[in-house]
């Protein structure tokens, strides 16, 4: 295992470690205060119990997800579906998630109006959210670009997605490893919050529908992850 992937997987570790801390802590201020609690206290004991728990789950979650894909443990259920409108779903749910930060613009480029493929609805729609929110954690201000477009490539029709961003950027001697477990770029350390299994993952799902994935810099600052995915006519 390399430095960088022992330092992530300490800060996981460290991660776990003060969550179930504030569980424990704040439980027992719960049940071991000498004086009644007001409700409003209890409220927010309970809200931050509620959080650290969310967080323990994700994590959890995470490292089950890429577990269980490299184990051959994920049972992907095939379906032809309008991915163009699958897309068009997500982009917008984060555009007015994102409504309240002026200094980020989150686009649509949409330079086809139906492209069907044989995809898993879930994972497909994680392989976004990956994508999506691994772009907004790089460019806080800015505009980010989803692109959607087809291409053909050796005799196959391909659904493509990209997303751009006027991000960082990414370290050219880093453009393979960043889709490996735990390895997120160096630019990004101590900078940008994540566990840096999210790529690993968006990288499994789109092999997993026989795809591809890729990252490049672009020529004005930022980067562009692009996906393709056989589609069917």
């Amino acid at each position: 295992m390399y430095d960088r992937e022992i330092t992530y997987l300490d800060k996981l570790i460290h991660e776990i470690n003060g969550q179930i801390h504030n569980i424990g802590l704040f439980a027992e201020i719960m049940l071991d205060s000498n004086e009644v609690l007001s409700g409003m206290d209890n409220k927010k004991n309970l809200e931050i119990i509620y959080d650290s728990a969310r967080s323990l789950k994700r994590i959890v979650s995470l490292l089950s997800t890429v577990t269980n894909l490299k184990s051959d443990q994920i049972n992907v259920e095939l379906k032809e579906l309008e991915l163009v409108e699958l897309v068009k779903q997500e982009v917008k749910f984060h555009q007015v998630r994102n409504k309240d930060n002026p200094k980020l613009k989150i686009n649509l480029n949409n330079k086809v109006s139906s492209c069907k493929a044989a995809v898993d609805e879930l994972w497909f729609r994680q392989l976004l959210i990956n994508l999506i929110m691994n772009a907004i954690n790089h460019c806080p201000k800015g505009t980010i670009e989803i692109e959607i477009n087809t291409l053909h490539k050796d005799g196959v029709e391909y659904f493509s997605l990209s997303v751009i961003d006027e991000g960082c950027g990414i370290p050219e001697d880093e453009l393979e490893t960043i889709f490996h477990p735990l390895k997120r770029g160096s630019h990004s350390i101590g900078k940008v919050s994540g566990s840096g299994i999210g790529l690993t993952i968006a990288r499994e799902v789109t092999e997993a529908h026989n795809g591809s994935i890729a990252a490049r810099n672009n020529s004005k600052g930022g980067a562009t992850f692009e996906v393709l995915i056989p589609s069917k006519r």
